[in-house]
């Protein structure tokens, strides 16, 4: 009986060290993969279009030709979203030229792009400024006009001007 209990015992162990085995190389390559990123999620995952958090603009589209970038924003917050420039990291892409995006709408934007390859997008909305109309109003009644560019944002006064007629002294 002690030969045939040996004899089970050691062909668990080596079910087990064969198994063991074969999930540690399993691990390494994988690990190997990934380290030379040629299983990269990056590669892996769908093409992808980010902004910058608390601008209250959502990417609904982009689409890469020749010349750049087209990039399709919506506008999610309440109020009214001017977008002055747009910036992208990989690749190199910019938009400047100032556009006023309405509540619940969508605007299209042109970045010119150094492309060298198709890649992932990742987009940084620069100086993007959402106008409050009871803002302007408050910086008017209270004479706080000058604090507006401070507080909000360079620009910030001047479209309370040209949107509201308010802060134009």
């Amino acid at each position: 009986m002690e030969g045939y209990m040996a004899e089970k015992g050691q062909a668990a162990m080596e079910f087990l060290m064969n198994y063991g085995m074969v999930i540690v190389i399993s691990l390494i390559v994988i690990g190997a993969l990934v380290y030379f990123d040629i299983l990269s999620p990056a590669q892996l995952g769908p093409e992808k279009c980010v902004l910058a958090t608390g601008s209250g603009l959502l990417c609904d589209d982009f689409s890469v030709n020749a010349e750049g970038v087209i990039l399709r924003l919506k506008n999610a917050v309440t109020t009214v979203v001017f977008v002055e420039a747009i910036e992208t990291v990989d690749p190199v892409c910019s938009y400047f030229g100032g556009q006023n995006i309405e509540k619940n709408s969508y605007a299209d934007f042109s970045l010119k792009c150094l492309l060298t390859a198709k890649g992932e997008l990742l987009l940084k909305v620069s100086q993007s400024t959402t106008v409050n109309e009871t803002i302007c109003q408050n910086g008017e009644d209270g004479g706080l006009c000058e604090g507006l560019d401070i507080l909000f944002g360079s620009g910030y006064r001047d479209l309370c001007c040209s949107q509201y007629t308010l802060c134009c002294q």
